[in-house]
């Protein structure tokens, strides 16, 4: 796509894609529509507003972000989300934001903790990122750190789940049996993913897949087809001990880190992260990297976690293929009509629960929304 002029790639995109006028509604950007999106179909605020939250209190919220030009702009918010009394801003220990130091995790652990009475959080939304422009071949390998701090700062700041123990007496037998069943307490995770193919990631994802009772990597209608973005939704985090698993995640954002020269500052812009090297780089100069965070045989054994993660690599590798067709069709003849943006705009407003206000970012393009 970086041999279309932009004008042109702009209009194709928008006439291929039915979902692209959505734009960002009352939010600073399109990523927050994208949850609203996820939102409608898996009632992730709903439980942690009623049905888990045992706390009598008005929902509010965290966030660890870098300082600076992507530092959250909550005096840009909807006057209505009362953004700057919900929701409390970290910086970490170093106040940088830079979620790959293990000190900046921590801290805003702990931040959250003392906000939460111990407790932890209902939801949790890792959608951290960066520009890759001109390095998308590396894109998975890019922001495999990223997203291991992300589960590991879920792990330490999610509600857990609890496990209920009913003695029941069968009167036929007269036996008495321990039934043991999951309550559904435990908190939600979403995270920002993209290509799942590497053995790290699949086995970030097999990790997620034992510490929550249900989990869906998908695709919603608000992310652009013709991209590798795609979410992983977990549900009910798991009453389990995770010491150990959490101190093994550490150790190896530790070893990641080692990697990098020291002081390396991160960047949200940078297309090639300060101090990444790629896997063909690190095997030429000897570099020792962190390729699997599980024991391959055991991720492997799990046969119904394998085939998902397969069949969902091939499904979103077809409908990115068949985008990026329709993307290339409009580009080559702007004359092909496209959809009624503003009526799949208002429909999915009404569908995702958003406001309908006025988006001064949003203007006529041709006679199709443009974003």
């Amino acid at each position: 796509m970086a041999a279309l002029p932009p004008a042109i790639l702009a209009q194709a995109r928008t006439n291929s894609n039915p979902y692209e006028g959505i734009g960002k509604s009352v939010f600073v950007n399109r990523s927050a529509v994208k949850l609203a999106n996820l939102d409608a179909l898996f009632r992730l605020t709903d439980d942690a507003g009623n049905s888990k939250s045992t706390r009598n209190v008005q929902t509010r919220g965290w966030g660890l972000t870098l300082k600076g030009d992507q530092d959250f702009a909550l005096d840009k918010m909807h006057y209505s989300l009362r953004a700057s009394d919900l929701f409390t801003p970290c910086y970490g220990s170093d106040c940088t934001g830079d979620i790959y130091k293990n000190e900046n995790i921590g801290d805003f652990a702990e931040i959250v903790r003392k906000g939460t009475d111990g407790e932890g959080v209902d939801l949790v939304m890792g959608d951290g990122g960066f520009s890759t422009a001109g390095d998308e071949w590396h894109q998975e390998e890019q922001s495999k750190q990223i997203m291991l701090c992300q589960v590991l700062t879920m792990f330490l700041t999610l509600r857990n789940g609890g496990v209920e123990v009913d003695l029941r007496v069968l009167k036929r037998t007269a036996e008495t049996h321990a039934v043991i069943s999951w309550n559904p307490t435990g908190g939600d995770f979403v995270l920002k993913v993209f290509d799942l193919f590497s053995p790290f990631m699949v086995d970030l994802i097999y990790i997620l897949h034992c510490s929550f009772e249900k989990i869906s990597i998908l695709k919603p209608f608000s992310s652009r087809p013709a991209n590798s973005e795609r979410y992983v939704v977990c549900k009910s985090l798991l009453d389990h001990e995770r010491s150990d698993l959490i101190d093994h995640l550490f150790a190896a954002n530790s070893e990641l880190n080692a990697q990098r020269p020291p002081d390396t500052v991160v960047s949200s812009h940078s297309a090639t992260q300060p101090g990444f090297q790629s896997l063909e780089e690190k095997i030429a100069k000897g570099v020792t990297d962190v390729l699997r965070l599980v024991d391959g045989d055991v991720v492997k054994g799990d046969d119904a976690f394998e085939n998902y993660v397969q069949g969902i690599n091939v499904k979103m590798s077809m409908m990115q293929t068949d985008s990026l067709k329709e993307l290339y069709k409009y580009a080559g003849d702007p004359t092909i009509p496209g959809f009624d943006q503003e009526d799949v705009r208002r429909r999915c407003s009404k569908q995702w629960m958003l406001p309908e206000v006025e988006d001064k970012t949003r203007h006529k393009f041709k006679g199709f929304w443009r974003v």
